[in-house]
């Protein structure tokens, strides 16, 4: 289990600090999805809220890129071919 965990650290360690950031939600999903008990952790929570006040501010900085409501609809219906 320690080559792995090395192994993962590293390819980790290569990756953009916003997909280091996506990861570290994505395995808060996992946790919450498998019933995983969080860990009161401070630096957790001082990561996870600094990428999102990040992503906020890239959304922010770039609203033509973002979608209205309806435009998002249509896509989801166009890729699964069903009224949502």
């Amino acid at each position: 289990m320690t080559e792995t965990l090395n192994a993962l650290h590293k390819k980790i360690d290569q990756l953009p600090e916003d997909a280091q950031y996506a990861l570290l939600e994505y395995v808060d999903f996992l946790a919450h999805k498998y019933h995983i008990g969080p860990e009161p952790d401070e630096e957790y929570d001082a990561l996870l809220k600094e990428f999102l006040l990040k992503r906020y501010e890239k959304m922010k900085a770039n609203r033509q890129e973002s979608l209205s409501l309806e435009e998002l609809r249509d896509q989801v219906n166009r890729k699964y071919g069903r009224k949502v």
